[in-house]
């Protein structure tokens, strides 16, 4: 048996109000779920989209006004607001400022609070990140000590339903502003990829190279105006049927399609296409292979270029090599080619000749073995490598000479000419080799008759100076051992003026001789000029002490006439002296003192001579 009590009269009125705020929570509830299920309907997507949420924040709230901001880099900005709230569309804040920038940094519910209500700011994520901020402020409004916002007498409360429903819409606005990323990301996709797809058809239709892709049973899918210009078949004719190569070259086609698909790279093949004219035209084709999203391979883009002039080009660099080929092996001069080792790669008639080597005994020898002294071996090779190392060269594009060395052992000397190129990507080097000993002697002759006087071959003016100026500068340390005399013939102007200049001559002639007679083989006799000789004396023991002795036997080598023109003339000379003492000595110098030394001769009456050293004039 159930017993029944009624209720206590104290009792009733707790139990309404409990009642009634049961209503008030279940009426709160029921509009949140309705809320969300409208919001769950709407297309989260554009401004719209956005402007609902915010409603929806202001009434499952009773917040006063709502802001949707989204980040942008340093910044947050206001896309959609909504009620009574201080923010503007498109206002922008630095993003890490205010309870919108703590909330964005922190990634949690944050609030400021002061007499005024309350500010709260809820992050707004999608697929971890973090793309904006929702906001909501609640007016006349205290905070409470447990972190819920409690509202003054007449003002909506925000409670934790309140942010739980505030929690849930920002979770729709991160799909919402997710979504709006995803479809303006596919958008920007979709139109790159279809503005690909426009530059890739107009740079094939552009491109001057024939360009054709086909599937893997070799029907056309694409030919652009460059293979219909080369080939002769339009678009038209040739889209959906195979691929126009020529029976002859089907095989090769296969083959290379296979090679393609294959992922060989580079694939390539040099043929002979035909027109449809039925001319031939020889064609370089390259390929790559063409894959679907999957990335299976589909078929295959094939590149077609005209080689016919190259091909022509090649039988004529053909032709062109043949025929420096024979110019080579008839050259005078000898040609040889070295790898990076100076290894012999080449080597013609001429180098056969000049060197002694056959070219199937020099072929791959190092080149510094076969001409080169043994002394010198280490000095080729070591250029050789500074070359390769470097890039720097005393010899590479010059014309320089060399003392080589043939078969035999006898020294040749060179003209050598190298140029350095590449063969088959490697280093290699050219040189032009010619015997120039022809040369050499024509030049020891030259050299022989340039400065030397064309009267009495004796050497001139500018041949003495240089001779003494060289003994005195290896005597430097070491005075007391050069000198010289300068020799003048007595009365010669008379003699020139009585006889005539030829008699004149002639007796210059005989007193070159008469000189050159008198002197060691080692000392120089030259012609200064008119009747003026001079004399380089050196490898004296002592020159003041030998002076006075070989300025004795030059007055004696000139006592007796001279028979010129069947006439007997006198040869009356007066010599001067200088000595070499002193290490400052220069040729100007010694000149001075000889030319000092030879007047005092004269003045004491001529036929003697006399010595300026440092301690005056000494006559004799």
């Amino acid at each position: 048996m159930v017993e029944h009590r009624a209720p206590s009269p104290d009792s009733a009125p707790v139990d309404a109000r409990a009642d009634a705020a049961s209503r008030v929570e279940r009426d709160r509830l029921r509009a949140l779920v309705d809320r969300l299920q409208s919001l769950f309907a709407t297309t989260l997507v554009g401004d719209a989209a956005f402007a609902r949420l915010l409603d929806s924040v202001i009434a499952l709230t009773g917040a006063n006004g709502a802001s949707l901001g989204v980040i942008d880099g340093d910044e947050i900005e206001t896309v959609a607001v909504a009620g009574d709230i201080d923010t503007q569309p498109g206002q922008r804040a630095p993003r890490a400022a205010g309870v919108r920038g703590r909330a964005a940094s922190d990634r949690a519910l944050r609030q400021d609070r002061d007499g005024s209500g309350a500010r709260l700011a809820m992050p707004v994520c999608h697929l971890g990140e973090t793309l904006g901020v929702l906001e909501a402020v609640a007016r006349s409004a205290a905070a409470s000590g447990n972190g819920d916002v409690q509202a003054a007498p007449g003002a909506p409360a925000l409670d934790a339903v309140s942010l739980d429903a505030m929690r849930l819409v920002a979770g729709l606005a991160g799909l919402a502003l997710g979504r709006q990323h995803v479809l303006a990301h596919s958008a920007r996709m979709e139109t790159e990829r279809a503005s690909l797809q426009q530059q890739a058809m107009t740079l094939l239709t552009a491109t001057p190279t024939a360009t054709i892709v086909h599937d893997l049973d070799g029907r056309v899918q694409l030919w652009n105006p460059a293979a219909e210009a080369l080939l002769g078949w339009s678009q038209d004719e040739v889209i959906g049927e195979p691929v126009p190569v020529g029976e002859e070259n089907a095989a090769r086609f296969a083959d290379l399609t296979a090679r393609i698909v294959r992922g060989d790279l580079h694939p390539q093949a040099i043929l002979r296409r035909p027109r449809k004219d039925g001319t031939h035209v020889h064609v370089r084709v390259s390929g790559a292979a063409l894959y679907d999203e999957s990335g299976d391979v589909v078929g295959v883009v094939r590149t077609i270029e005209d080689v016919s002039a190259l091909t022509v080009h090649a039988e004529a660099l053909k032709t062109a090599a043949d025929r420096l080929h024979r110019i080579l092996e008839h050259s005078h001069d000898a040609f040889v080619s070295l790898d990076e080792d100076g290894r012999v790669l080449e080597w013609n008639r001429a180098a056969d000749a000049l060197f002694g080597w056959s070219r199937s005994e020099a072929l791959l020898r190092p080149m510094h073995e076969l001409v080169a002294a043994p002394e010198l071996h280490d000095v080729h090779f070591a250029e050789l490598r500074r070359i390769l190392e470097s890039g720097q060269s005393e010899i590479v594009g010059r014309r320089i000479e060399i003392i080589g060395q043939r078969r035999d052992g006898t020294a040749v000397p060179l003209e050598l000419s190298v140029n350095a190129t590449t063969l088959d990507g490697r280093p290699a080097f050219d040189a032009f080799v010619t015997d120039i000993s022809e040369r050499h002697a024509q030049l020891d002759a030259l050299r022989e008759r340039i400065g030397r006087d064309t009267l009495t071959g004796l050497p001139d003016r500018e041949h003495f100076r240089k001779r003494l100026r060289a003994l005195l500068d290896r005597h430097r340390d070491r005075p007391q051992h050069v000198g010289i005399v300068l020799l003048d013939l007595d009365g010669f102007r008379a003699i020139n003026e009585l006889y005539g200049h030829a008699t004149g001559d002639a007796l210059l002639q005989v007193f070159a001789e008469r000189l050159v007679d008198a002197v060691r083989e080692q000392d120089t006799v030259a012609r200064l000029g008119g009747d003026e000789f001079a004399l380089v004396l050196e490898r004296l023991r002592d020159a003041r002490e030998d002076a006075p002795t070989v300025a004795q036997k030059l007055l004696a080598a000139f006592d007796a006439p001279a028979a010129v023109r069947q006439t007997a003339l006198p040869l009356e000379v007066s010599l001067g002296v200088a000595l070499h003492e002193y290490p400052h000595d220069d040729v100007d110098s010694l000149m001075h003192r000889a030319h000092e030394a030879l007047r005092e001769a004269k003045r004491a009456g001529g036929r003697r001579w006399a010595v300026v050293a440092g301690r005056g004039p000494t006559a004799g």
